[in-house]
């Protein structure tokens, strides 16, 4: 016990001295106070960061607002390497976290509230993280810890880039470098609010030249710090908020499903929610689904997920999101705990949900090994899981190299004029085959995408421009899972003529006898997830198993789901 405590002591000497250093090293952060007359000295203030590219002269009226609101000290900062703050090398989260707990120390401040925009956003959550004894509160604005939007990861370095090269050599005052920036920046930002914060930047030098408040090198040199939370294994259990806009793709938001019961609506017994793949909608699992409440009992519902069939189209298709959407129908139907069974891309968002979704019942913390082990596992939303043909390791090459393809042929299909449905599929049919992609007797699971859109007119009910632009998130499982298991009951079905799941029937056995992880990569990946894993492989059967051989497939998921 004495040997443990010794260790401890010395852990936290080690992070102090750590901490101390990063303070000492800090920048010192210009900052702003609004209310130092009006406001209660004992609640503790309120601290603001803007976000890339921006300044705490954004904050001006809304720091006002909430002074006059709360009654509270506001302060406004200008983060490292903006505004009026020190140009310094480095820019990571780290960096800044040390920044605003030197000027916490600078103001006397015990414990704050922090709320942050966008990057300023991933800072609060950091020092949130790292510090959680001076937060007394969180509001994060529009930005995720877990993942960064494609206009965040795409758009802003060619901003940056375009924003350098501009030298202001012929503009002497502010207001005429300002519009000389937006004619170069304007083909890039559509965004007024955007524009006007980044021409914001343009300053008069002590020098009396125009130039850039913001230090473009680094943020430039750093960027790939700032679209990258550092994975922190910590916690902030003090009150946090989210807010992110609808139309914005920085914070994901659910989406209400469309979905269909079959069966009695009966959810205080676990249902069963079925979860097709890409291209897919509810309709293909319509008498698979049938078929299970009949031999199961259980309650089962098809969902369209987010951009396919009848349901809401969205800018955003990451597997995140795709469990959300999962999760928010349980809520709104009230169902505690379901069986899931998701066919590639939804046996992926089964997955994410499962992983995500998961409480414990801790038994003993082994200190010198850092090992948890746990008693009890209790579900949180997923009371058991079926993958069907797909890993949480490998993509096969046929979904990156067929797929895009055929999103790309598809969106090349013009509907103008048509007016039925059987039309509208005849066209479709025919360029697809004359694409070389898919023969004309092969298309049918493609041309069910094909349904009523607005004013009368036939097309596409898939939503094609959100699909190939987040392809990648679609064929890459979530990397910031590693490390986080499922310990539910989990089986996984392939077909074995399929390159979706791999199959080494040799291994497979291996595994089966001796209860050991000797095995191919895919394999071992998919015990480190899901622990109780089993694995069966369906002769004959290509990638769409449950529809090649429903016989076969509907036995396997029966007898697992009784």
């Amino acid at each position: 016990m004495a040997l443990v405590s010794v260790v401890c002591r010395t852990q936290h000497i080690r992070i102090l001295l750590v901490t101390l250093n990063a303070i000492r090293t800090a920048a010192n952060l210009s900052y702003k106070i609004y209310g130092e007359q009006d406001v209660n000295p004992d609640d503790p203030p309120i601290f603001l960061f803007h976000g890339l590219l921006g300044t705490k002269k954004h904050w001006e009226s809304f720091g006002k607002t909430m002074m006059n609101m709360t009654k509270r000290l506001v302060v406004a900062v200008d983060l490292r390497n903006h505004g009026d703050s020190p140009h310094v090398n480095s820019h990571k989260y780290d960096d800044m976290s040390a920044d605003i707990l030197k000027l916490f120390e600078k103001l006397s401040i015990d414990r704050a509230n922090v709320v942050g925009h966008g990057m300023g956003g991933r800072a609060s959550m950091h020092i949130s993280l790292i510090a959680p004894q001076k937060i007394a509160g969180l509001l994060v604005v529009d930005i995720s810890p877990v993942s960064t939007c494609a206009d965040l990861r795409e758009k802003f370095p060619k901003i940056m880039t375009t924003m350098k090269e501009f030298s202001f050599k012929e503009q002497k005052k502010v207001k005429h470098g300002q519009r000389e920036v937006k004619k170069k920046l304007k083909p890039l930002i559509t965004d007024e609010i955007l524009m006007k914060a980044i021409l914001s930047n343009v300053t008069k030098k002590s020098t009396g030249s125009i130039g850039w408040s913001c230090n473009l090198d680094v943020l430039i040199k750093e960027f790939k710090h700032i679209i990258t939370f550092p994975r922190l294994k910590k916690q902030y259990l003090g009150p946090t908020l989210f807010i992110g806009g609808q139309l914005s793709e920085y914070l994901p938001f659910a989406v209400d499903l469309v979905y269909k019961v079959h069966g009695k609506e009966n959810y205080s017994i676990a249902p069963v929610i079925a979860i097709h793949g890409l291209l897919g909608m509810k309709k293909n699992w319509e008498s698979v689904s049938k078929k299970i409440n009949e031999n199961t009992s259980k309650t089962v519902l098809t969902v369209d997920v987010r951009n396919h069939g009848e349901s809401p189209h969205t800018e955003s298709h990451t597997y995140p999101e795709l469990a959300s959407d999962i999760l928010q129908l349980m809520t709104k139907l009230s169902i505690k705990t379901s069986h899931v069974v998701g066919h590639s891309m939804g046996g992926r968002t089964g997955m994410v949900l499962a992983l995500t979704e998961v409480q414990y019942q801790f038994k003993s913390v082994n200190f010198y090994s850092r090992s948890l082990q746990y008693s009890d596992f209790q579900p949180s939303k997923v009371e058991s899981l079926v993958v069907v043909d797909i890993s949480p390791v490998s993509t096969a090459g046929i979904l990156n190299d067929f797929f895009p393809k055929l999103i790309q042929a598809m969106r090349a299909i013009n509907f103008t004029g048509v007016d039925n449905i059987n039309k509208a599929r005849t066209i479709a049919r025919d360029h697809l085959a004359s694409s070389g992609l898919v023969k004309p007797e092969s298309s049918g699971f493609i041309l069910m995408n094909i349904g009523p859109k607005q004013e009368g007119t036939f097309g596409w009910m898939c939503n094609l421009d959100a699909l190939i632009k987040h392809f990648n998130d679609i064929a890459t499982f979530p990397s910031d899972l590693k490390g986080k298991q499922y310990p539910g009951n989990t089986l996984f079905i392939g077909g074995d003529q399929s390159n979706y799941l791999p199959d080494d029937t040799i291994v497979i056995a291996q595994i089966r006898q001796l209860n050991c992880h000797f095995s191919p990569e895919d394999l071992y990946g998919i015990r480190n997830y899901f622990p109780k894993a089993e694995l069966e492989y369906v002769k004959g059967a290509g990638h769409n198993v449950h529809a090649e051989d429903p016989i076969s497939f509907l036995r396997i998921v029966s007898q697992f789901l009784k």
